[in-house]
């Protein structure tokens, strides 16, 4: 037990780490930073009404933690390759090797480092990053459910188009709204829960692009009264926001039904793989930052071979099976890391 915590916390390998650390934490803010601002785009640009800057702020806070699940593994990924750079410049390598120790007695603290990371991201995975993208669904989906209309400015709500000449808290007035071929308008409105909209005194045109209809109105109906219901966004949980509670429970139902369940399946056995990768990661980016001479373009095509067989992985899942598709990865980076350390000749 003795020479395991020595070579745990041995001098060489702590210098690393803490060279290490800048590197690290300056590629995961970055990103971070690039993330979160694409996450958070993509979503505002897909939601069905923008929240206001309270609600922003909110669906950027549900979506940090999964931005962070892919940043600690890059980031840790990075600085190490960094340091171990570092040290190949510096010829501390070859130093190591000259006082005794093998290059490889590093490597302690690099996977101690690596495991307490992989912790840290499978509480990500397996229980902030889902809480943070429901949470983020909420809010988008409250942002709808507190629609407040402004006179004369237009809404889009999926497939329809809603504008109201006058607006004063839920009553309406002068409202118009476009689904499709169907154009109404109602001299009143009144905003009710559930996406529902109640109409008084209005008209209906089915609109036509047939040149038999000269006017270009199929059909026209008037009516006193009338209740739509918008087209809001889907209100269904997605796999990737369950918990991991909840996904296992899934599982066992299905199976009670004869249901396989494997994108359930898939999705609970990634929480822990993508975990498991980043001692690994950790591990490899010694002998590569050690021997390549152009590191940065080593790592990032490291990084995105890693990301390119989590998606062949995804693509076969159907043939080879969903825990197969999900352990496939970590399986490949394990066989690399053995080859890449087996080839190094440092010490």
């Amino acid at each position: 037990m003795a020479p395991l915590v020595t070579g745990l916390f041995s001098a060489p390998g702590l210098h690393l780490l803490r060279l290490s650390a800048r590197p690290a934490l300056g590629a995961g803010l970055a990103i971070s930073s690039l993330g979160l601002l694409i996450l958070l785009g993509q979503a505002l640009a897909f939601a069905a009404l923008a929240p206001g800057p309270a609600g922003v702020l909110a669906l950027a806070a549900g979506l940090i933690p999964g931005v962070l699940a892919l940043a600690l593994p890059v980031g840790l990924f990075l600085g190490l390759v960094s340091a171990a750079r570092s040290w190949a410049e510096r010829g501390e390598w070859l130093a190591l090797a000259c006082s005794g120790a093998p290059a490889r007695s590093v490597g302690g603290p690099v996977l101690a480092l690596g495991l307490l990371m992989g912790a840290i991201q499978a509480g990500l995975t397996h229980g902030a990053e889902p809480l943070g993208r429901r949470e983020a669904r909420r809010t988008l989906a409250q942002a709808v459910g507190d629609l407040r209309l402004q006179p004369g400015r237009p809404v889009v709500l999926g497939d329809t188009l809603l504008v109201a000449g006058e607006a004063d808290e839920d009553r309406l007035g002068d409202v118009l709204l476009a689904a499709g071929p169907v154009l109404t308008t109602a001299r009143r409105a009144w905003m009710e829960g559930g996406g529902r909209i109640r109409l008084e005194d209005g008209e209906a045109l089915g609109l036509s692009a047939d040149p038999a209809h000269s006017t270009g109105v199929a059909w026209r109906l008037s009516f006193a009264r009338a209740q739509l219901r918008l087209d809001l966004p889907d209100s269904r949980v997605e796999l990737i926001e369950r918990s991991t509670g909840e996904l296992v429970a899934q599982i066992a139902r299905a199976r009670l039904a004869g249901d396989q369940a494997v994108a359930a399946r898939r999705t609970l056995a990634r929480r822990s793989a993508l975990p498991a990768s980043v001692p690994l990661l950790a591990l490899l980016a010694l002998p590569l930052g050690a021997r390549a001479s152009r590191p940065g373009l080593v790592a990032v095509g490291t990084v995105l071979g890693w990301w390119a067989v989590l998606r062949v992985a995804d693509q076969v899942s159907a043939q080879i099976g969903p825990l197969a598709a999900a352990w496939a990865p970590f399986f490949v980076l394990a066989a690399v890391v053995a080859l890449a350390w087996a080839s190094w000749r440092e010490g």
